[in-house]
């Protein structure tokens, strides 16, 4: 089925996303405690009520049995319940995700167009701050949730073949456990490369470690040349000391001539 835990973190985080979307202005100064008991309220009373369907549609059927590590129900029944239940909590998440998002878009492109003298630096830092972060977060969860739901119907699949044919045909429910899982190693590969903004600050973080290296490069190359212009600089007020002092008696002798010669004509 799908990862409860997962989807149950998305969903909360989905919550505070949107928090931060509606009070975008004092989200950085207020104290988020009470948000983040709000979060853990949610995960662990949607832990606790999937649990106890769980175990209330738990039957005595031959389709109880534990196809993989993410397969274990009592009955098809409850694990068709449970499949829809967390695929309308995703899809829930998906559809909280993409308010604040659209609510932060069109908030940021007002202040920026109408009157921005009127809003704080920081609430425009909040809001792009917002933007960015869902950009990286939404990518994964569309994608975590197209996974999920073809590993669920694969198991979903596997478990009524069981139920309708009998324990013989456990072999489907096998494969199909197989090719979900390398669906899922498939999966943790194409969320980094589709993401936009991970490739993005990677892509800005490469550049800047490359501008560091040249302007190091340059930086050592500067320090050379200036020690050598130094060095050329000191050997030419050096010979230049050494011509004046050289030529500095035969100019005295001119002067004190040309003096003498002035005072008898």
């Amino acid at each position: 089925m799908l990862n409860v835990n997962i989807m149950f973190s998305f969903l909360a985080l989905s919550v505070e996303r949107l928090y931060a979307s509606f009070f975008y202005q004092t989200y950085a100064e207020t104290n988020n405690c009470w948000l983040a008991l709000a979060m853990m309220i949610i995960l662990y009373s949607l832990s606790a009520i999937m649990e106890l369907m769980s175990m209330l549609h738990t039957v005595a059927e031959n389709s109880g049995k534990i196809l993989c590590d993410s397969t274990m129900s009592g009955s098809t029944s409850s694990a068709i319940s449970n499949f829809v239940i967390c695929v309308i909590l995703e899809l829930a998440a998906i559809l909280t995700f993409a308010v604040g998002q659209y609510r932060d878009k069109v908030k940021l492109n007002q202040i920026l167009w109408f009157n921005t003298a009127q809003h704080s630096l920081k609430a425009r830092f909040q809001l792009s701050s917002n933007l960015n972060l869902n950009n990286a977060l939404m990518p994964c969860i569309v994608v975590y949730f197209i996974t999920s739901v073809v590993q669920s119907i694969s198991i979903l699949i596997a478990i009524i073949d069981m139920d309708v044919h009998g324990e013989g045909r456990h072999r489907l429910g096998h494969w199909l456990c197989i090719l979900s899982l390398i669906y899922s190693l498939v999966q943790g590969i194409m969320l980094p490369v589709k993401n936009s903004a991970l490739e993005k600050a990677w892509s800005e973080m490469m550049l800047i470690r490359v501008k560091w290296r040249k302007n190091k490069v340059l930086n050592s190359n500067q320090e050379s040349r200036a020690k050598d212009h130094t060095l050329i600089a000191e050997k030419y007020f050096q010979d230049l000391a050494a011509a004046w002092d050289a030529a500095s008696p035969n100019i005295i002798f001119q002067d004190s001539l040309a003096f003498v010669g002035q005072r008898i004509v």
